[in-house]
Parts: structure tokens; sequence; C-alpha cells
């Protein structure tokens, strides 16, 4: 199966924006309609030709890209700290799952991912004895060899990590669904 002209980009695109921006360790392996990209010790990032466009996903959640220049850019952000996934879960129940990006103000969600209809606000609501969790996944530390005061300004970093940068997944109970209020924003 032959790729299309936006996938053939977009995978050259990726490769070449990781090469620039010091992404040193990162593999990429292509496949017939996909390339995965990972680095040890980090979550994979899968870009997939889709025809019309291109797709971007990394733990469950994903994205669709119609230009090669922004998918190897989702791809490059996702391949460093400065991003992370979280999965909110309403009880065992996958609810939705969004990107984290870190900024001056902290770690800002945005472009979820919907598992429960967010049209429909009594799916949201809690049966007796659930609770709220969101479970968080940090990339790696892919080096980033870009001024990050220029594109990040006034972060704040601990040896050169975000501020609540950790190694390994973790999960916390929350109050309230912040799933359905990405949707409502």
């Amino acid at each position: 199966m032959a790729l299309s002209e936006l996938a053939e980009e977009s995978f050259g695109a990726v490769e070449g924006l990781l090469a620039e921006t010091g992404a040193g360790g990162v593999e990429c392996i292509q496949r017939s309609s996909s390339m995965a990209v990972s680095v040890p010790g980090g979550l994979e990032v899968r870009v997939f030709d889709e025809g019309e466009d291109v797709m971007v996903s990394c733990e469950r959640w994903h994205t669709h890209c119609e230009d090669a220049e922004e998918t190897a850019w989702c791809v490059r952000w996702l391949m460093s700290p400065f991003s992370r996934i979280v999965h909110e879960f309403k009880g065992a129940i996958l609810a939705a799952v969004w990107v984290e990006r870190y900024s001056a103000v902290g770690w800002e969600g945005f472009e979820p991912v919907y598992f429960l209809n967010p049209e429909y606000p009594p799916e949201w609501e809690l049966e007796p004895g659930q609770r709220w969790f969101r479970r968080i996944y940090h990339q790696a530390a892919v080096p980033f060899a870009v001024d990050l005061g220029v594109v990040l300004p006034g972060v704040e970093l601990v040896d050169g990590l975000p501020v609540g940068w950790r190694g390994d997944a973790f999960t916390i109970e929350v109050e309230e669904s912040m799933g359905l209020a990405l949707f409502e924003e």
C-alpha cells in the first residue's frame, strides 16, 4: 500500500524536526502506513496515514493533522517533557483523555478525546461509590535543543524539566471532572 503524499511528507518532517531540535535517542520506525516514534523509557507516539489527513496518537489520545509541519510539531511536543497525557476515569470507566502542555501558568489541558458523551451530562454523574481519578503519563526527558525561554516565556523549571514532571505514570483522585469542563470551554 502506497503512502499518501501528506503521510510521506509528514514522516519526513517528523524525522527532520526531531533531528533539528536535538531529540537524540528518539527512534522512528516506519511501517507500511504508519510511523512509531519512541525513546527508551518514554511514551510511544504513532503517526497514521489516513489518506486526506494523518492521525497522531499517544496513550489513547489522538488528533488529526492536515499539514506535514503541524504533524511534525505535534509529534515533537509529544516527545518532550513539556507535554503529558491525562486519562480521566469515572470509577473504572475511561471518560476522557487529553494533552496537557506546560506553560508559565502550569499544566494546561486541551484537545480532549471523549469516551463518555460530553453532550449528555447525566452520563458524567457519579454513581454511588464512584470517584473521579486521573492517570498522568509524562514523556521521558527527551532533550529539546531550542531556547525554551523564547518558546515558553516565564516557565518555571527544575533541572531543566517542568515543575511536577515525573518519570513514572501516577494516579490521583480528584473532586470533579476536568474532561467535561474542557468540552464546555
